[in-house]
């Protein structure tokens, strides 16, 4: 029996909010084509994952700080190795979907470490959990729905059928839903298996999600660039424009060039104006289907490049601490809002609309409007209520 599992079924006895949710979600589900006997006894609440989502840390990590943990000298290294050891099938992966093998490699490093942390949760007791605790309920419904037709479809044994505690899969960590939308495997002649040793259909998968989101074959994820001292930061976050463009307005590559032309770019300044500035294609965006928090489509690029033998992010980096946590945000949008910006709602996530609130609110106050919801500028909209 897995730590931390009780044993209810659909038709088990606990009371509660668990007991509660699973009668409206068995309806659910039979409605979508699961069978009875699919259902029985395959849906438990795991208090381990419950303690793992409740515990997760309240700051997040800077970009900085992440990049230390995703990319350090060692998985750099093991990627490399990785490219040498499984060259052919790299290069397979390549010319069937256009996808380089630096940026597979640096997905499936980061994800499970080259396979080596794949996660032991049972994926139906993660995702059942974590929709019975209410955390975006209908997203998770639609993973467990989507996991019971893969039982259902007798693709995976269940006894293999395991991940990490927030139910994503194999090597490269997929969800159910994107396993039954985008999973392939080289030649696509059997069900892709992401749960065995062999990473191929692992990656195979995570090619042809990238691919079928938009890939542009041969283009770089992004350049770092170096931002003129007269540059206007308004123009972070106003839209994509060309390296030409960027170069006339104060962004060139360190040697004073402009970034080679791959088509339109944004700029991205993770750091504010005070750290790295880089040019952002459109493969950026694409890495952002995989998945949307910034610090991972950084990383993802920065060490596909370092395993590629490229140099990387070189500029300095501030000294971030810990950044601001999602509550500190939620204020700084409250505050906002006080003021009459609109932050498109109050969550204490830094979207489009935050961005820019935060970016005008600088330009307003003498701080430099880089959008960066730095503890200067916390500090300052706090003074500005008292």
């Amino acid at each position: 029996m897995t730590p931390g599992c009780d044993q209810v079924t659909t038709f088990g006895d606990r009371p509660g909010p668990f007991r509660e949710w699973l009668s409206g979600f068995v309806k659910i589900a039979l409605a979508t084509g699961i069978e009875e006997t699919t259902l029985s006894g395959r849906v438990r609440y795991n208090r381990e994952v419950a303690r793992r989502y409740r515990e997760q840390p309240e700051f997040a990590l800077s970009v900085r700080a992440y990049l230390e943990i995703a990319a350090p000298p060692a998985r750099i290294s093991r990627g490399r190795a990785e490219l040498r050891k499984r060259e052919h099938l790299f290069a397979r992966l390549e010319e069937e979907f256009g996808v380089n093998a630096g940026i597979l490699a640096a997905i499936w490093g980061i994800e499970s470490n080259f396979g080596d942390a794949r996660g032991e949760f049972p994926v139906l007791d993660s995702l059942a959990t974590l929709a019975s605790l209410g955390i975006r309920q209908r997203f998770f419904s639609d993973q467990l729905t989507a996991a019971l037709h893969i039982i259902q479809k007798g693709i995976v044994d269940e006894s293999a059928f395991v991940g990490s505690w927030a139910g994503a899969m194999g090597h490269t960590q997929f969800m159910p839903r994107s396993y039954l939308d985008h999973a392939a495997s080289l030649g696509g002649i059997r069900p892709p298996d992401i749960w065995c040793d062999d990473p191929a259909d692992s990656l195979a998968s995570t090619a042809n999600y990238l691919a079928r989101h938009g890939w542009t074959s041969g283009q770089p994820w992004g350049a770092e660039v170096m931002i003129a001292e007269d540059f206007d930061y308004l123009l972070v976050g106003s839209g994509n424009r060309t390296p030409g463009e960027w170069h006339q307005l104060g962004a060139r590559l360190p040697d004073g060039n402009p970034a080679p032309d791959h088509g339109e770019a944004s700029l991205v300044v993770p750091a504010g104006a005070g750290g790295p500035a880089l040019m952002a294609f459109g493969n950026f965006d694409v890495i952002g289907q995989y998945n949307r928090s910034l610090s991972y489509m950084i990383a993802v690029g920065h060490l596909a490049d370092r395993i590629e033998g490229k140099p990387g992010i070189c500029g300095d980096w501030p000294d971030d601490g810990h950044g601001l946590s999602r509550l500190e945000i939620r204020e700084m949008q409250k505050l906002l809002v006080k003021l009459g910006y609109d932050t498109g709602g109050i969550d204490g996530l830094l979207g489009p609309r935050t961005f820019s609130s935060i970016q005008r609110f600088q330009a307003g106050s003498g701080l430099i409007p880089d959008g960066f919801p730095s503890m200067e500028t916390f500090v300052l909209l706090k003074t500005m209520h008292r």
